[in-house]
Order: structure tokens, then sequence, then C-alpha cells
């Protein structure tokens, strides 16, 4: 069987269009795995920078100080990216969970 010789990577405007294409159907067929995607804050585990920055900025303000203990209950959610394929990350991603906690 011949391959084709049409290349996505030189297709740009086409790929783009296909990925608009999948995140739209996506948005409508699978709106509750969407929502779910979206809304995962355990991503904040790989970036403990930002969330202490982010963090800092909302204890300084007083209108936002209120928010202020929703930092703590993220880590708690770090678990979430746990993977069952990658078990050596556990340990790992439960130890930034409880030292982020502690700051």
């Amino acid at each position: 069987m011949a391959r084709s010789s049409f290349s996505l990577h030189k297709n740009r405007k086409l790929a783009i269009v296909m990925n608009t294409n999948v995140f739209h159907l996506k948005m409508i067929d699978l709106q509750d795995e969407m929502l779910r995607e979206t809304s995962d804050l355990s991503v904040y585990c790989f970036y403990i920078k930002t969330l202490e920055r982010q963090w800092r900025n909302c204890l300084t303000l007083p209108s936002q100080s209120r928010f202020a203990l929703y930092f703590a209950r993220i880590c708690g959610h770090f678990s979430s990216a746990l993977h069952d394929m990658c078990p050596e990350e556990k340990n790992h991603i439960l130890e930034k969970c409880i030292l982020s906690i502690g700051y």
C-alpha cells in the first residue's frame, strides 16, 4: 500500500481548521468531559511558582482575601493529577501538595 504524499505539517490552515472542528464537536458532544478538563485546577501542581504568586496577590488585595483559603483546597486536589501509568510521580506530587499547603 502506497503512502500519501499529503503532509499536514505543510497545510497549516487545514490543521487549524481540523483542530477547531474537533474542539467544537467536543464542546457539543462531550460537555461533561470538557467541563471536567477545563475546571481541573490540579495542573497547578506543575506550576507551583505561579500558584504562589497568585496566592500572594490574593492576600494583598483586600477584596480578594476571602478567596485565600481556596488555594489550600487547590493543593488538596493535586492528587487528581496522578495517573495510573506514572506511579513513580505519586510521592513527588503528594510531597508538593504538603509543602505547598504548609507554605
